[in-house]
């Protein structure tokens, strides 16, 4: 006989609380009057004081729509891409990293672990 698995489910978007899910129980906030825009999946767990119990936030659309979002795929004829934006309240600008569409191999690009220049240190408002 096969295990059944069951997840509990709101139509909300708020997080269960943790005196409704035990440890490793799974629950779903569908957020259906949003259209399931910010619909995340829950799991009871133990926090790292090793008694305190915790919900913690595994995925679900708003997630999925988040990286979506942020990442172009590979295409034929088209690279991949990374966009990083802005804050929302200074603009809609972005930071967008493409790979080319042709590499002879693999390439790493490591950031410095401390700023070189004064975009990246900060003083660029």
């Amino acid at each position: 006989m096969a295990t059944v698995i069951q997840i509990k489910r709101s139509s909300g978007s708020a997080a269960p609380s943790t005196s409704a899910l035990v440890e490793g129980e799974l629950a779903y906030s569908e957020d259906r009057s949003n259209s399931g825009a910010g619909a995340v999946l829950y799991i009871e767990s133990i926090g790292s004081d090793g008694t305190t119990q915790v919900i913690d936030k595994i995925g679900g659309k708003y997630y999925t729509n988040t990286v979506d979002e942020l990442l172009t795929p590979a295409a034929a004829g088209t690279a991949g891409a990374l966009e990083l934006f802005e804050a929302t309240a200074n603009g809609s600008n972005k930071i967008l990293l493409t790979a080319p569409a042709t590499l002879a191999a693999n390439v790493t690009y490591t950031l410095p672990a401390t700023p070189t220049n004064s975009y990246l240190a900060g003083s660029y408002q």
